[in-house]
């Protein structure tokens, strides 16, 4: 396997992401993914806005913005622009998963649907085997693009900084939601601010 998440170790392959991710229950391939990976391979969608990962990334928002708890969140608006149901990872894991760009697969996965301890995960996964995938190709919308449209729609913004200022992640918290929001680009120490740091992941609960 030549996918390589970006956050695990070198050498781990994409199927082992998925296992621990999924419980274990990743026997289900990378939606259009064969034994190997062709670069003219095209992103399993068939909408064109849903194709990139500012389409997935406008799904997940507006996802958020008419969500009022967490068991309001479902994967319909992935469904529709998909055009297909999703997978069954397990009896209460479904999601999409797939090549999205040359260099980044998608994986999107909705945990215990309709629950209060509904959780969905979408991620972009550097599918490249030095973990170098340009950061451009999922760049085109920007954290600060996200933050102002979570702001406008209520949600209060903060960022997470670990051990020696290290940057962790922002948090967006409205009643009944909390979202998650990893990104690279970000300044390693506040108050400094990256206008163009990428998305990498969304967690939403």
């Amino acid at each position: 396997m030549k996918r390589v998440a970006r956050r695990l170790s070198a050498g781990t392959g994409i199927s082992a992401f998925l296992a621990v991710l999924l419980g274990g229950c990743a026997t289900t391939p990378l939606i259009g993914q064969s034994t190997g990976r062709s670069t003219t391979t095209a992103p399993v969608t068939s909408s064109p806005s849903s194709s990139t990962p500012e389409g997935i990334l406008r799904i997940v928002l507006t996802l958020i913005q008419t969500s009022s708890a967490a068991q309001d969140i479902s994967l319909d608006s992935f469904t529709q622009a998909i055009g297909s149901p999703p997978a069954r990872f397990r009896a209460d894991r479904r999601g999409y998963s797939g090549n999205l760009t040359e260099h980044w697969d998608f994986l999107v996965v909705l945990d215990k649907a309709g629950t209060t301890d509904a959780r969905l995960d979408v991620e972009f996964i550097d599918a490249t085997a030095d973990r170098r995938a340009p950061a451009p190709e999922i760049c085109a919308m920007s954290l600060e693009q996200a933050a102002d449209e979570l702001e406008a729609a209520g949600f209060r913004r903060e960022t997470v900084y670990g051990e020696h200022g290290r940057y962790m992640y922002d948090r967006f918290r409205r009643s009944g939601l909390s979202v998650e929001v990893d990104s690279m680009g970000a300044p390693a120490v506040p108050p400094q601010r990256s206008m163009h740091a990428c998305i990498l992941a969304v967690r939403v609960r």
